[in-house]
């Protein structure tokens, strides 16, 4: 038998892949980053305003609207059983047609007592009542 010397074959060289010999920044990847610092600065300033709300809101009355309702107590018995909800006119002509603004005029305020179902305009610049009328929100109007 031949002895045939057999020397092993060098490996073939390996071509990387095309992105492994690719040189500069990848704009995929850097558009996902800013798209995650974004994400990350929004979820941040979304906590924050949350935070602001709450130390803001303690569900106390403010010492302006005590004293919207003690000007009103000396005027008229107001019911102790609920918190009212305060609103200030601000926009006459959005509430042109309505019987219970007739009178009513810009800084006047709506004093809303949804379980005793009682609404009162007042006129703090004055100190009086302009109107008192009754609200039914079991029934919404469509």
């Amino acid at each position: 038998m031949d002895t045939v010397s057999r020397t092993p074959i060098p490996p073939i060289p390996r071509k990387y892949p095309e992105y492994a010999t690719r040189r500069g920044p990848s704009w995929g990847i850097i558009f996902l980053v800013l798209l995650l610092l974004v994400a990350l600065g929004a979820a941040g300033y979304f906590y924050w305003q949350t935070r602001e709300v709450k130390k803001t809101d303690t569900g106390t009355p403010s010492a302006e609207t005590a004293d919207l309702l003690e000007e009103l107590n000396a005027i008229l018995v107001l019911p102790t059983d609920e918190q009212p909800t305060i609103a200030t006119v601000n926009d006459i002509e959005k509430l042109e047609g309505q019987p219970f603004f007739a009178k009513a005029k810009v800084g006047d305020k709506v004093i809303i007592y949804s379980k005793n179902q009682k609404v009162i305009l007042y006129d703090p610049e004055v100190k009086k009542i302009v109107e008192v009328g009754s609200i039914n929100l079991d029934n919404p109007i469509e």
